[in-house]
């Protein structure tokens, strides 16, 4: 699988205490390289492109075991 970037996500991860927009990278073994604020356009290769969630929400259960966006 080709790493991919997400941007503009609502991300809730009630272990870290995370509630708030960002994105998140997803790596080729499809395990999370990272996530929060700092994740954005501004800080992506120029060569990729990311998938806008448009504000969707990414909740993390037990920290990556199961996510679910919607």
């Amino acid at each position: 699988m080709k790493r991919q970037y997400f941007i503009n996500a609502n991300i809730i991860d009630p272990h870290n205490s995370i509630n708030e927009n960002g994105g998140l990278i997803v790596g080729e073994d499809g395990k999370i390289e990272a996530i929060g604020k700092k994740v954005n356009s501004n800080n992506l290769p120029s060569r990729e492109k990311p998938i806008d969630l448009n504000g969707k929400i990414y909740f993390s259960r037990f920290s990556g075991y199961e996510s679910f966006c919607w």
